[in-house]
């Protein structure tokens, strides 16, 4: 899907973010290509919080917010998505953007 696409797995990072406070965590999983960004959080639990993996989104929804501004600084691109990975169930829930 990203043939040319920089791939970065456990990226830790530092950076200051918007509101001026130093972020600091570790991308499970980073894909930059030329036009794209995408974010994967890979989450453990072995059961999501609502059916549809909408309580699940919301509960990390923050979290993915900082990943994307931190990753932000990287470079510009024109989209940007982001996912949580349920590892237990192997879903693929995709963030609103």
């Amino acid at each position: 899907a990203w043939p040319d696409a920089a791939v970065c797995a456990e990226l830790p990072m530092t950076v200051r973010i918007q509101s001026g406070q130093i972020a600091r965590g570790q991308i499970d999983l980073l894909i930059e290509s030329a036009d794209e960004r995408v974010i994967l959080d890979h989450k453990l639990g072995r059961k999501l919080l609502g059916s549809d993996g909408g309580d699940t989104l919301r509960q990390y929804a923050g979290q993915l917010a900082t990943y994307s501004e931190m990753a932000a600084n990287l470079k510009a691109v024109r989209t940007e998505r982001t996912f949580l990975c349920v590892l237990s169930t192997g879903e693929l829930l995709q963030t609103a953007q």
